[in-house]
């Protein structure tokens, strides 16, 4: 963003700590603190494998950016460090074993989203060195797909609010990508859930002014989302809705892709229809208005 180097080179210092510890994977990820939480649609009893998860999942995503960004300034070293990182403990933690990770085929569970989705970044930033990775991009994007697939024909979500924001933020960050690299040719944003009311969910959950319904375990003390996911949305599919929320929720927004993201210049408006039934997950929301909080 600015040209200046010295960026660049601390970056480094800090993606370089990162890559260089044992596991991305939190303890309460791992067996056995995980094992006796896991319950998801369409899971097996096989599934034992709790190598990587959705902080490595971030952590994957993070470093994968840090390293397509600041790659041009990296030594051959440098690049093999971060490129060690990436593949240790985020590819070949699943590469070939996807079959013993339950959340793998848990296409109605944020997790499936959110772990392909730092997988395939992961592998998006790499195909320069390490081609062959087109296998776990392509894992990702059929997955991630299936889940998408799985959002209900209102736009409802059955694990609650947060886990639509996971599964949705972490959808469009792969997709994003994915799309940059094929020049348009795989496009997640064309999926009918991105395109036909794709913010119905969290809109009519919202109770302002910063707060939510909750359902399952999501909890509704904050808003649903964050600014990048609504401004995407807009850009990518002239939500109405989505352009209302972007602008009425949050203000400039609060992180950095509310800068690298170019700001949508879709018209703000809100549906007509102010209380909703979710016919798939057969919840009702009934509300007079989206601004009142009383109503």
């Amino acid at each position: 963003m600015t040209g200046d180097e010295k960026y660049a080179r601390k970056a480094f210092e800090f993606a370089k700590e990162v890559c260089d510890m044992p596991s991305w994977d939190l303890r309460m990820c791992q067996f056995p603190k995980a094992y006796w939480r896991v319950s998801p649609w369409n899971v097996t009893d096989d599934k034992v494998v709790f190598t990587f998860a959705i902080v490595a999942s971030d952590t994957a995503s993070l470093i994968a950016m840090v390293y397509d960004w600041i790659y041009p300034v990296l030594t051959r070293d440098e690049r093999d460090w971060i490129r060690s990182g990436l593949l240790q403990n985020a590819i070949i933690q699943v590469r070939g074993n996807y079959d013993y990770h339950w959340w793998s085929t848990a296409y109605r569970c944020n997790w499936c989203a959110w772990c392909n989705t730092g997988l395939g970044l992961a592998a998006l930033t790499l195909l320069t060195e390490d081609p062959q990775l087109t296998d776990v991009v392509a894992e990702s994007y059929n997955r991630i797909y299936r889940t998408l697939d799985q959002i209900g024909i209102d736009g409802g979500w059955q694990e609650g609010g947060s886990y639509w924001g996971q599964t949705t933020r972490m959808s469009i960050l792969f997709g994003e990508a994915l799309k940059r690299l094929t020049v348009g040719k795989y496009d997640m944003f064309k999926h009918p859930k991105l395109t036909i009311d794709p913010v119905n969910f969290p809109l009519y959950l919202s109770v302002p002014p910063d707060r939510s319904v909750n359902f399952e375990d999501a909890g509704g003390n904050s808003r649903i989302g964050s600014p990048r996911l609504y401004n995407k949305i807009a850009l990518e599919t002239g939500d109405h809705a989505a352009a209302w929320i972007r602008e009425n929720w949050y203000g400039n927004g609060d992180d950095i892709f509310d800068v690298i993201w170019p700001r949508h210049s879709v018209k703000p408006e809100l549906p007509n229809k102010t209380s909703m039934h979710f016919r798939t997950i057969d919840w009702v929301i009934m509300r007079s208005d989206f601004i009142d909080p009383i109503k």
